[in-house]
């Protein structure tokens, strides 16, 4: 293949145009007559007119050409015989049909297209060609038949549908690299239907097919496809004449440039509807709807909000468990020489919900016996312990806890050992000027998630008069910030723990954020966040895996019994602790010979991400699939000796000779036939 490393100058083919105007403008010279003076003659207007043309065409021909090699041979050209090599149409045919099937795919009519444009790439396959159906969503699958026989692929087709998963591209594509590789055909070909969902790809996991493979994408999405969505759903509960009385609240997004009024959203309790409001919903904005309360009574109640079926039904719905007493136990640790008072914002904050159960004492005690499973720890303006104590709190974390650090100034400077996300370091003081704000919250963080919408909380209203400096880890996750610049806010993940270190204490004297409206939702918020659960009961995100340890636990030597959604049953072996949440709605687990009333109960929702059917343009994709047989020559192209370099860019050479060859013929031929014509 040619092609030239300085491109630019071809442009002086222009120069083209210079030999044309030279023999346009050219006047052949006439003799000089000697006359005398016409000064008595009289004068009489006159005319001429002169023509030209081109006579010798043969030397205008020469001098465009001598033009052209010379600017082909200032841009460089360069001959890659690796990639002169043609491809073989010939032989027998590899072909691997990529499938997406996540949930997005169930939007209106576009798994039947989907369906059809696999049902067209299965034809034409020869009795030595070989086919291949990759299902993917968040993870892939393959299914391949014999040589020539395609039945069995179009039996899994058949039986194929959008489940309940994310899309997420390079899974099935890295699958589709491992079968190519492996194959002896001399032809490959990928075949890829999808709707090109944006939030499915990233730049970075790139994949390389091998050399000549064809690659066909098949747009099915629509061009304009609005959808909304429940995103979420969050509880209150309170004490009223000794029963426990439910709130539920949901958040319901819009997926479109056109707002929704008066959106039917009902809540579901069992088998019954319980109630029903309308919402609006502005253009790709989030309303939230709340419900009368409701008193709880049975343990693994089934509930949903329920907002009305659009063309993505499946998102439109979310289900969850609630059971009375469901209690988060927190743990907040005070310093020894602190104030007991010092914790009173924070204990009476978390006291107004039922759903916290809290427990107060200095460190030393806390620690020296063991943390209960699933508590959120507060560092309440104290360290991380040491010895046996810190050891018994890592150990905490990295078996799901949560740990709070509420930095205050008894707070020890440093990272301690490792464990929290940012080193604590010395007090910022702005009590002299104006005071500090928090200005950057990452609102599409969880934590942050319920604070995203107007006249949920304002976080810039509290006014920070002193707060501790904090350098975040490399593994810290920064998700608020001072006007300052300075964190605010810092987490990170041990185990399947949650670590978060708070830069001020939770009291009146460093800042007045306690007195705002925003604190306590906050305090919820963040408490929440760390323990790992939803306030909305147990509900989880399909895809995830279920840890069953707690299940196997109180029936180590039991099989459990799974009953999924779509009414399958499955029976794991007392060594299976793990559970993939593979569909959406409500899965049943309990051990043999329990009864089916006593069993555990765990909903499952789609990821709300998978709602947003933004798209990227096929030809995205596609380019950058393509281009990793360039990226492949390119560098093979880098290794080449500065010697074989030059070999390869020898051709400007010759065409400087040529020229050269070419305007000496012109010039003699023009001589000659000058002398010729004045003979």
């Amino acid at each position: 293949m040619l092609t030239f490393l300085a491109p630019l100058f071809l442009a002086g083919l222009a120069a083209l145009a210079v030999p044309v105007i030279v023999h346009l403008i050219h006047r052949q010279r006439d003799d000089v007559v000697e006359f005398p003076s016409l000064m008595f003659v009289r004068r009489i207007p006159y005319k001429t007119t002169k023509k030209q043309k081109i006579r010798h065409w043969f030397l205008l021909a020469m001098r465009c050409l001598a033009l052209i090699l010379i600017a082909g041979a200032f841009a460089r050209p360069l001959l890659n015989r690796d990639e002169f090599t043609p491809t073989n149409t010939d032989g027998a045919l590899e072909r691997v049909v990529l499938l997406d099937r996540s949930y997005s795919m169930g939007y209106g009519d576009t798994w039947t297209r989907a369906r059809n444009a696999v049902e067209d790439a299965l034809t034409q396959i020869g009795a030595e060609d070989r086919v291949t159906l990759v299902l993917f969503d968040e993870r892939a699958e393959a299914v391949r038949g014999e040589d020539g026989d395609v039945s069995v692929v179009r039996n899994a087709l058949q039986e194929a549908s959008p489940g309940a998963l994310g899309t997420r591209y390079a899974p099935a594509l890295r699958l589709t690299q491992s079968l190519l590789q492996n194959s002896q055909r001399p032809r490959r070909e990928v075949v890829l239907v999808t709707d090109f969902q944006r939030s499915g790809w990233s730049a970075q996991e790139l994949v390389e097919f091998p050399e000549g493979t064809a690659i066909e994408t098949i747009d099915v999405g629509g061009s304009d496809s609005p959808n909304h969505a429940v995103a979420g759903v969050s509880v209150t509960r309170a004490m009223y004449a000794g029963s426990e009385r439910i709130t539920v609240h949901a958040r319901i997004v819009n997926r479109s440039s056109q707002p929704i009024v008066q959106l039917p959203v009902a809540l579901e309790l069992g088998s019954r509807r319980y109630a029903s409001t309308t919402v609006d919903v502005e253009a790709n904005g989030v309303a939230n709807v709340s419900f009368e309360p409701f008193s709880l009574t049975q343990p693994n109640l089934h509930a949903s909000v329920v907002a009305q079926p659009d063309r993505l039904a499946i998102d439109d719905r979310y289900s969850f468990v609630l059971s009375p007493g469901q209690t988060q136990p927190v743990l907040i640790a005070r310093a020894r020489r602190a104030n007991a008072g010092e914790t009173f914002y924070l204990e009476r904050a978390l006291e107004v919900d039922n759903t916290f159960a809290v427990t107060v004492d200095v460190a030393e005690a806390l620690f020296g016996r063991a943390i209960p499973r699933g508590s959120v720890v507060v560092l309440n303006d104290a360290g991380v312990p040491g010895g046996n104590a810190g050891k018994r709190l890592a150990e905490h974390v990295e078996a799901g806890g949560g740990l709070l650090l509420i930095a205050g100034a008894n707070a020890p400077r440093g990272d301690g050992g490792g464990l929290l996300p940012a080193g604590i370091g010395s007090v910022v003081d702005r009590e002299v000027g104006r005071a500090g704000r928090v200005a950057q919250v990452s609102y599409d963080h969880a934590l942050f998630d319920a604070f995203r919408t107007p006249r949920s909380g304002d976080f810039a209203s509290a006014r920070f008069y002193r707060y501790r400096e904090l350098d975040p880890a490399d593994d810290g996750t920064v998700l608020a910030r001072f006007d300052d610049g300075r964190p605010s806010l810092v987490e990170k993940k041990v185990g399947r723990g949650r670590v978060l270190v708070w830069a001020a204490p939770l009291d009146n004297v460093w800042s007045d954020f306690v007195i705002q409206p925003v604190f306590l939702p906050f305090v919820h918020q963040l408490v929440t966040y760390a323990s790992g659960r939803t306030q909305a009961g147990t509900a989880q995100r399909a895809g995830d895996v279920l840890d069953l340890s707690e299940r196997i636990q109180a029936a180590p030597d039991r099989e459990l019994i799974v009953a999924y959604p779509s009414g399958k049953r499955v029976t794991l072996n007392p060594g299976q602790t793990f559970l993939q949440l593979g569909e959406a709605g409500f899965y049943q687990i309990r051990a043999t010979g329990q009864a089916a009333a006593l069993a555990t109960t765990v909903a499952a929702n789609p990821d709300v991400s998978e709602s947003d059917l933004t798209r990227m343009p096929a030809a995205d994709l596609q380019s950058a699939l393509q281009s990793t047989g360039a990226k492949a020559a390119n560098t093979a192209a880098e290794e080449l000796t500065a010697a074989e370099r030059e070999q390869r860019q020898s051709g400007w050479w010759y065409m400087m000779v040529v020229a050269a060859l070419f305007l000496i013929a012109e010039s003699i031929i023009s001589n000659r036939l000058s002398r010729v014509a004045r003979a």
